[in-house]
């Protein structure tokens, strides 16, 4: 006859327990397309179309925190980017206000190969970088459009959680006067499309 040790029952059943919880948690909060694949019925990645079918959070569920009592046991969410959509007109505008001469002077097309060159994201974030005095990046979602779009981003869910790693609402404002919103407008939080599964 074998025996276990208490301490070992002990540790299983509070592992138990947090596993319950967290999965208890993801699934009054979360919708089931961004399930872990232990909790989805099929058992799979969700597809590109579940993925694009999320609604973007305006608050993001405690189970896609990561390092969280919410979160399932070992493992990570996927990415959220924290930031608004923007089309690509935008980011030609910007990349124009920050290199007027790669326009005119140089005749530099923001395109390559039928898509946004990488030089023209990186001179608008530049340039929006500058006037809200908060580091953005361009990310591709998921979820901003109905075949996914860029967002820029002010944070992503593994950032916000470190201290000072969410901007300001000063820089919110910025951002949000230079896209032209209206005041109401608020940054939501989207499925970055290279990182959108647990790992």
């Amino acid at each position: 006859m074998t025996s276990t040790h208490p301490d070992r029952t002990a540790q299983q059943d509070l592992a138990r327990r947090r596993r319950e919880y967290a999965e208890a948690a993801m699934r009054a909060q979360v919708p089931q397309e961004l399930y872990p694949l232990h909790m989805r019925p099929d058992n799979a990645q969700p597809s590109a179309e579940e993925l694009a079918s999320v609604t973007p959070f305006t608050r993001l569920p405690l189970p896609l925190a990561p390092y969280t009592k919410y979160s399932p046991p070992r493992l990570r969410p996927p990415r959220f980017e924290y930031g608004f959509p923007i089309t690509e007109e935008r980011v030609i505008d910007f990349w124009k206000r920050k290199e007027p001469d790669s326009v005119y002077g140089f005749g530099r097309d923001p395109f390559f190969d039928g898509a946004l060159n990488v030089c023209t994201f990186t001179a608008a974030c530049g340039y929006l970088t500058e006037e809200i005095g908060w580091v953005v990046v361009f990310k591709f979602v998921c979820n901003a459009t109905p075949d996914g779009g860029h967002v820029i981003s002010m944070c992503d869910n593994y950032e916000a959680v470190s201290r000072g790693g969410r901007p300001e609402q000063q820089h919110i404002a910025k951002l949000r006067e230079l896209l032209a919103l209206p005041p109401e407008t608020k940054p939501k939080w989207y499925i970055n499309a290279a990182e959108c599964e647990w790992s």
